[in-house]
C-alpha cells in the first residue's frame, strides 16, 4: 500500500471495499520507513518534489502516508480494522530539522511508528487501538 501513489490512495481502498465480498478480510503489511536506508530519510523532500511524476516513476516512490492517515482512510472506504500492530523505530533515526517542513510537526508517537499490520473487514463501524 505504501506504493500507491497519494492522488490514487483513497480511490484504491475504496475500489478495494467495493470488490470484497460482504465479511471477507484483508490483511496488510505497511512498510512506513524509506526502503533504502530504512530509515525516514524520504521525509527530507518536500511533497512538491516527491509527488512529481517523474519521482514517482523512478522505482523509489512510496506515498509517505502515516499509519493514522491510512487507516482513517480505510475507514473512511468502509473497512471495520479488525486488528492493527505496529512496530517502531527505538528512537527517531532523522533530526526533525532534516525533516521537510510539512513532517516536522507530526507527533513522535506517530513519526517513529516504522510499519504496521492491519487486518481489515468489509463492513461499517468498529474501532481500532494501536500496540
Amino acid at each position: 500500500l505504501e506504493h500507491i501513489r497519494v492522488h490514487e490512495f483513497f480511490d484504491t481502498l475504496a475500489e478495494l471495499y467495493r470488490v470484497m465480498e460482504v465479511g471477507g478480510i484483508a490483511s496488510h503489511r505497511v512498510d512506513l520507513q524509506d526502503h533504502l536506508d530504512h530509515s525516514l530519510h524520504n521525509l527530507r523532500f518536500s511533497s512538491a518534489f516527491w509527488e512529481r511524476d517523474w519521482w514517482a516513476d523512478s522505482g523509489f516512490y512510496t506515498n509517505r502516508l502515516r499509519r493514522n492517515e491510512i487507516l482513517r482512510c480505510m475507514t473512511d472506504a468502509g473497512f471495520t480494522i479488525v486488528a492493527v500492530s505496529s512496530d517502531r523505530f527505538s528512537r527517531l533515526p532523522l533530526p526533525r530539522h532534516k525533516l521537510a517542513a510539512e513532517f516536522r510537526t507530526i507527533e513522535d508517537e506517530e513519526l517513529g511508528v516504522r510499519g504496521f499490520n492491519v487486518l481489515l473487514m468489509k463492513g461499517r463501524g468498529g474501532s481500532w487501538s494501536s500496540h
